[in-house]
Parts: structure tokens; sequence; C-alpha cells
């Protein structure tokens, strides 16, 4: 019950209420995975995935005080890492305040993928963002990934991130394209 608990907590950003019942993430295990079907991630979640997820900076901070909290504590069925998780959903600070606090960039989940590969999935997504906010996006967590060590090389089912990007087929509509190329420029760089 406790733990279906604090991940609705973090699901509804009550962070006051977090604080003020500080004793449930600062002096015990939560390192744990439960379900929780409204976070669409994974089929079980820990509560700093389902924060990362969300992009919960404030209760993230809250949680990084547990002195055991285990950063790379993925989730089961796809081992999506909470980096992995900020990243996917575009959550700037979250990743950022993972990563200075020594989560792995270069982790891999099941599928071989990184928290690189995983902040330029979000391109493919059928969304309301514009494009080309959300290519700055990316290219910004890229950024900071790179900045603490990713490995552009880094190889996932045979093949790099670049590779992936070179790959794609040309038959685009010209926005995509656009974006593809200037990702590719990225990369290079």
């Amino acid at each position: 019950m406790e733990r279906k608990m604090i991940l609705n907590i973090i699901y509804t950003n009550d962070y006051y209420t977090l604080m003020k019942n500080r004793r449930l993430v600062s002096d015990k295990n939560i390192n744990w995975l439960e379900p929780h079907a409204k976070t669409d991630l994974d089929e079980l979640v820990s509560p700093l995935t389902c924060a990362a997820f969300l992009g919960r900076a404030e209760i993230i901070e809250l949680l990084l005080k547990n002195a055991s909290l285990d950063l790379e504590m993925a989730t089961v069925e796809n081992e999506y890492t909470a980096l992995m998780a900020a990243c996917m959903a575009g959550c700037l600070e979250v990743v950022s305040l993972l990563a200075e606090n020594g989560a792995d960039v270069n982790a891999m989940n099941s599928m071989g993928q990184t928290p690189l590969i995983h902040c330029f999935s979000r391109l493919t997504e059928n969304s309301d963002y514009n494009p080309f906010e959300n290519k700055r996006i990316c290219f910004r967590i890229a950024e900071i990934l790179f900045s603490y060590g990713a490995d552009i090389n880094k190889v996932s089912m045979g093949r790099t991130l670049l590779m992936n990007f070179c790959g794609i087929s040309m038959r685009m509509d010209p926005s995509s394209l656009e974006i593809n190329l200037s990702l590719i420029q990225f990369l290079l760089q």
C-alpha cells in the first residue's frame, strides 16, 4: 500500500506531501519495482524511474538524499534506467540532475540501447510538439550526455547511432529530411 502511495504522490507531482512524509523516501529502501498503470513506461517502475519519466526534478532531488538510492535500478521488462526514462521524455533538467549525480550515461537496456539513443527516439513520435523544437531538446540532451562521457560510438544491434541516422530512407517529407540531415551533422561534430 505504501509503495503505491509513493508512486501516486510522484505521479501527481505532490512534492509537499512527500516533503511532509519525508520518511517514506529518505530513510527507507526505495529500490523496489511496483506496477503503476498511470506511468506509461514499463510494467514495473521504481520511484526514481517514475519521477524521471514524468520530469519531477524536485522530487528527484528529494530521492537523491536517500543514501541507498540505486541510480542504475532498471525496469524489469525493458530495463530502462531513470536516465533513459528522462531522455525518452525529453526532461532536460532531470537528465542533467541524474548525470551530475553519477547516473551511467552509457548504460544499455535489454535491447542494447543507451540513453543517447533514447534522447533521439523523441523525433519519431507523432506529437503536438513542433518537430524543430523537439530537435533542439534532443540536441541539448545529447550535449549533456556527451559532457558526462556518453560514447557516440557505442554499438547497439550492430550499429552506432550515426549509422542508424545515415541508414534512414531518403524518402522522407522535407521537414523530416532536414531534421535527419541536421542530426547527422550534429553527430559528426
